[in-house]
């Protein structure tokens, strides 16, 4: 059936003898006059070219839509930002969740992406005097249903969720385990449930949308293919559309978890991949994909490829350090002072054993937060710890707004005397090599000169190999050393009792140093610290 709204005979612009000439060449729709080639249009209609460019403009003229400066479109929208519940994340992230924007949270597994999410999940019902939006959140799994026990738990412990504010009955969730169920439930179900939540008295209208995880619908037994990747990507696209719709047009947060993938390093690949000097996406994608504030971290990257990466306004990067920290006495005070009186006064009473952290002095495991790119905030990171409460970030110097290069810990040496100084002592300096008890006098032997490039390498002794005898090197008895090895104290045991007392004299570590070991100690600089929608 023709399209009435394209037909050359509605249009008022063309003149008589203009509808002539079109109806001459059989032309009877708009795109079957702008689609083509004037040059072809003219041939047809058997007119000079001039006469067909005249026609083309007044119908062009006609169907040019008005303009309309891009602050209306900003004004029209409905924004808003929703607090993170966390003041340092908050900060980090310009304020925290701004609606209107698709967020793409990315991490291994056990980094604590689902646990922002259901923080966010509570944060959202907020009054915005809190920094929250008023609302209700829908929560789309791929996985598992929707961890209701753990949900409940973080609303119970966090400091500043009160129950009578937060809780699950705003919280809607379902479940879509393949894509096409998934673009389903964006394009018709969601919509229409926003639409009676928004017409509901007293109901708290959506603004925020959680999908964890979308990685998960793309898992396959099967051999990848480029086939499948075209798919993979035509799915993505019609996905992402999708979710841009429900963000622009009804103000809406779309909070997207995703998974990683490792880094192979670049003597993995071919020589003839090596070579070649077209661009690879492995070398483009550590500015979008991968998270660089500390030694490590840039070992995974986001995965979905690029077309996911181009839909996203903002990535965030979620890392295991691998480090452990004691809590001091400040950080341990201002947890309870948090929970006693909060930033926004809404716990009377302190649950007992409410806080991880502060159970029986263990060590709290350390992750990282790192902005990879976002359209709100420039790129930082932040440490933070899962607890029972949710996520918490530390208030120090491991936060940082402009991150910088990743680089290997540097060591220094100090002598045994400077290891007792006052606190406040200036940065460990080198200090002078004392000369072996048996030697009496310096040494003549020339002084070595400095590594560098031209020096050669040094050579791995081979198994079984005997070292040539050296002046240097003291020869021991064997049994006299098995002995003294025996009734020394373990290695470990050392370490467990210098390391494991905060106040201990650093002076019992190299008392228990024989006299025959080396006079210069190496000390690193810097040590890190470890419910159905309807």
């Amino acid at each position: 059936m023709e399209d009435r709204h394209h037909a050359l005979d509605t249009l008022k612009c063309l003149t008589v003898p203009q509808r002539a000439m079109l109806r001459k060449g059989n032309f009877k729709t708009v795109p079957d006059v702008l689609c083509p080639p004037p040059s072809d249009v003219a041939k047809r209609c058997r007119v000079h070219i001039s006469e067909v460019n005249r026609a083309l403009d007044a119908i062009c003229t006609e169907l040019r839509r008005p303009t309309h400066p891009l602050q209306d479109a900003f004004d029209d929208a409905v924004s808003g930002t929703i607090t993170t519940a966390d003041d340092a994340l908050d900060a980090l992230l310009g304020g925290g969740i701004q609606t209107g924007m698709m967020w793409d949270v990315s991490g291994e597994s056990a980094a604590g992406k689902t646990q922002l999410a259901l923080q966010l999940s509570l944060a959202v019902q907020f009054p915005p005097e809190m920094g929250g939006l008023s609302g209700s959140s829908c929560y789309i799994t791929t996985r598992s249903r929707l961890p209701t026990t753990r949900l409940l738990e973080i609303a119970q412990n966090h400091p500043r969720l009160d129950p009578n504010i937060c809780g699950l009955a705003d919280i809607h969730t379902l479940h879509t385990p393949t894509p096409p169920m998934l673009q389903h439930v964006l394009d018709v179900v969601l919509p229409r449930f926003v639409n009676q939540i928004s017409d509901r008295s007293g109901a708290r209208p959506v603004r925020l949308v959680v999908i964890d995880t979308l990685t998960e619908l793309f898992h396959s037994e099967t051999r990848t293919t480029s086939h499948w990747l075209f798919e993979r990507s035509k799915i993505i696209s019609a996905l992402s559309a999708s979710l841009h719709a429900l963000a622009s047009q009804r103000g809406l947060a779309i909070v997207v978890l995703n998974e990683v993938t490792d880094v192979f390093d670049r003597d993995d690949l071919p020589p003839s991949r090596e070579a070649g000097a077209d661009v690879l996406y492995r070398e483009q994608s550590r500015w979008f994909g991968r998270a660089n504030s500390m030694p490590g971290e840039d070992r995974k990257q986001a995965d979905l490829g690029l077309v996911w990466t181009n839909q996203v306004n903002a990535r965030l990067m979620l890392s295991r350090t691998g480090r452990r920290r004691h809590l001091d006495e400040d950080e341990v005070r201002a947890l309870k002072r948090r929970r006693l009186n909060g930033d926004d006064a809404n716990s009377d009473t302190e649950p007992d054993d409410a806080n991880s952290l502060l159970q029986d002095g263990e060590p709290t495991v350390i992750r990282r937060l790192t902005i990879v790119f976002s359209a709100v905030a420039r790129p930082g990171s932040v440490d933070y710890v899962v607890t029972r409460g949710g996520i918490s970030c530390f208030r120090d110097a491991s936060s940082t707004n402009a991150p910088a290069p990743a680089k290997a810990p540097t060591f220094q040496l100090a002598s045994p005397g400077a290891l007792s100084a006052p606190a406040g002592t200036p940065a460990l300096q080198p200090a002078d090599v004392a000369l072996p008890p048996s030697s009496s006098a310096p040494r003549s032997d020339p002084e070595p000169n400095p590594l560098g490039p031209d020096t050669d390498p040094f050579r791995q002794t081979e198994r079984g190999e005997m070292l040539p005898p050296s002046d240097d090197v003291p020869i021991l008895d064997s049994d006299a050393a098995l002995g003294d090895a025996d009734a020394a104290p373990k290695e470990d045991d050392d370490e467990d009792m210098y390391w494991g007392d905060e106040d201990g004299d650093m002076e019992k570590l190299y008392n228990l140093i024989d006299d025959a070991s080396f006079d210069v100690n190496v000390i690193p600089s810097s040590i890190d610290a470890e419910n159905p929608w309807f």
